[in-house]
């Protein structure tokens, strides 16, 4: 009876941890990302202070409706950043990044780890939240550019509020 007992506290305490994983899972960054560690950061950042970039785009004028707010929440939890070659013909323009609306995906083009090579830690991971959460807000259904530059901008003065000496300067285009 001891095992039997012992056993099913084993099973209950895996099912336990198994969701509370869940409750912390972030979109996930494809491995060939060669700043993989760095995009991921930036996603971890902006997730876990969520809240505060919520209110600091709200009290700085920023008018991002709250259906917006709620579609990028749920993309930082279970959004996935992928990376396109350059070749990619959605990239052979120039951009630095794409989405389809109703996708789950923020593309980042390959040029953009060029365009970042000299930028520092703080920068770099600054500029790849600017990027993915302009790119999800495409994904979320707001394709003329209005809404997402107004998120990208939003969020460039929340991460530069909340990282001393950020500046995306460094930015070779």
């Amino acid at each position: 009876m001891g095992n039997k007992g012992e056993m099913m506290k084993a099973i209950i305490l895996l099912l336990l941890l198994s969701m509370s994983s869940n409750l912390f899972a972030l979109a996930s960054v494809e491995s060939d990302c060669a700043d993989q560690n760095h995009i991921k950061e930036a996603i971890k950042q902006v997730f876990k202070k969520y809240g505060d970039f919520a209110g600091y785009q709200k009290n700085h004028g920023y008018k991002i409706p709250k259906t917006l707010m709620d579609c990028l929440k749920g993309k930082l939890k279970n959004g996935r950043v992928k990376c396109r070659a350059n070749t990619n013909p959605r990239c052979i323009t120039g951009a630095l990044g794409f989405a389809t609306a109703g996708s789950k995906n923020a593309n980042i083009c390959k040029r953009t780890e060029d365009v970042l090579s000299d930028c520092d830690q703080i920068d770099k991971r600054g500029s790849y939240a600017m990027l993915t959460m302009h790119e999800w807000t495409h994904a979320c259904g707001y394709i003329p550019e209005s809404q997402p530059e107004n998120v990208e901008e939003a969020v460039m003065d929340w991460w530069n509020s909340t990282h001393t000496g950020f500046s995306t300067n460094c930015a070779q285009r």
